[in-house]
């Protein structure tokens, strides 16, 4: 979501649902509708001066995304040497 909004050129913020939640219980509010919810995240941007997020460089995506591959077939091996 926050890519898209990037690529929008529209602002958006990363905010830890734990923490929402937790933003949430001292005004006794349980939203259950979209525009509830995005009312009240926007609330906690504001007040918590989060800061915007910024989409990572091509070539940063791809390194993770290479370490990402890596740790999981570093596992796969692991796991394949136990089984013999």
């Amino acid at each position: 979501m926050l890519s898209y909004l990037a690529a929008a050129d529209l602002p958006g913020v990363r905010i830890n649902p734990r923490q929402a939640r937790a933003f949430a219980e001292p005004m006794e509010s349980q939203a259950k509708t979209n525009p509830l919810d995005a009312n009240l995240l926007a609330r906690q941007a504001q007040v918590l001066e989060a800061s915007l997020y910024r989409p990572q460089m091509a070539q940063a995506q791809a390194l993770q995304d290479l370490v990402k591959l890596r740790t999981h077939l570093v596992g796969y091996r692991l796991t394949s040497q136990k089984c013999e």
